[in-house]
């Protein structure tokens, strides 16, 4: 016979409490490395959204049919403090272009010339909201447009590059 303290069966409070902060800082090293991975690939998707844009007006610009002339609606904004022109997404779209269709991240603003794709028969979708824009010479400019179809998002209002609400 045993005397004094009895055998049971099972983990202490402290032995739960070790175990719990072990899993606890394993969580937090897990999320730091997968945030940072969705936060690359957003950059990743803008820029490459940014070089097809910036292909397709090129591609416009060089076609015997439009001979340095830009795709534009028409429209003027400001962006870095400096005048820039609207581009017309349904003009660098298929079969005219070289864009197979109007990426989901042209900014279409309801009842307002100011955007993407109101003239043509291409459609846009409103969800990232992002105003696309050259200068004279060709250069591709972005701007995060904060529209009332999309409930807002943005970081900045009047910069070029990614911005917070991509995609």
């Amino acid at each position: 016979r045993t005397v004094g303290r009895k055998h049971t069966r099972g983990f202490t409070l402290i032995e739960l409490l070790i175990v719990m902060v072990i899993l606890a800082i394993l969580a937090g090293v897990i999320v730091m490395a997968v945030g940072g991975v969705f936060s690359e690939a957003k950059d990743t998707a803008y820029y490459a959204m940014r070089h097809q844009i910036q292909n397709a007006v090129i591609g416009y610009m060089t076609n015997s049919s439009h001979v340095e002339e830009l795709p534009l609606t028409g429209a003027n904004t400001t962006i870095d403090g400096e005048l820039r022109y609207i581009i017309d997404i349904c003009k660098v779209e298929n079969p005219e272009g070289m864009l197979r269709k109007a990426p989901e991240g042209c900014v279409q603003i309801s009842g307002s010339d100011n955007d993407n794709c109101d003239i043509g028969n291409c459609t846009c979708d409103v969800k990232w909201h992002y105003l696309w824009a050259v200068d004279d010479q060709g250069n591709l400019f972005s701007q995060c447009v904060d529209t009332a179809e999309n409930g807002g998002g943005c970081n900045c209002t009047d910069c070029d590059g990614f911005q917070d609400a991509w995609p």
